[in-house]
């Protein structure tokens, strides 16, 4: 039988800093895309803007800005982010939602006019998870 030894540091005090860096890389890509897709939407009143959510083991719902989110007369789209205010770990599963009742179709079927980028502004800031994910991980990691 043969034995490995293996000399630096021991891995039980490795795994904790590892453990912290997939935390601060997860809150980052979290919070980084919450804001992006904020900033894209399309914003009429800017209330499915302000309606992005970060969830914990199921898509967050509760908070609809709701009809009345800019008061008649009101020129300018009022956006304000929610922002998550618990821990987040690499852990669990985690969810950006929107809970405007027109978010799936803006999301996804925004209308034909709109310019390819418009068109697009959904898909092209969730396929960019992985990355945005890596350069946090890549700034946080021991």
């Amino acid at each position: 039988m043969a034995t490995v030894k293996i000399t630096g540091v021991p891995f039980d005090k490795i795994t904790p800093k590892i453990q912290e860096a997939l935390d601060t890389a997860l809150a980052g890509t979290l919070g980084q895309q919450q804001a992006d897709l904020s900033a894209a939407n399309p914003k009429d009143t800017g209330r499915m803007a302000s309606s992005w959510q970060i969830g914990y083991n199921a898509p967050a719902r509760p908070a609809d800005r709701g009809k009345g989110w800019v008061k008649p007369g009101e020129s300018k789209p009022k956006v304000e982010i929610l922002e998550y205010t618990q821990k987040i770990t690499f852990k669990g599963e985690w969810y950006i939602s929107n809970a405007a009742p027109y978010a799936e179709f803006i999301a996804y079927r925004y209308p034909p006019s709109a310019t390819k980028a418009q068109k697009d502004w959904f898909t092209s800031i969730a396929n960019q998870t992985g990355n945005v994910f890596t350069k946090y991980f890549d700034r946080a990691k021991p």
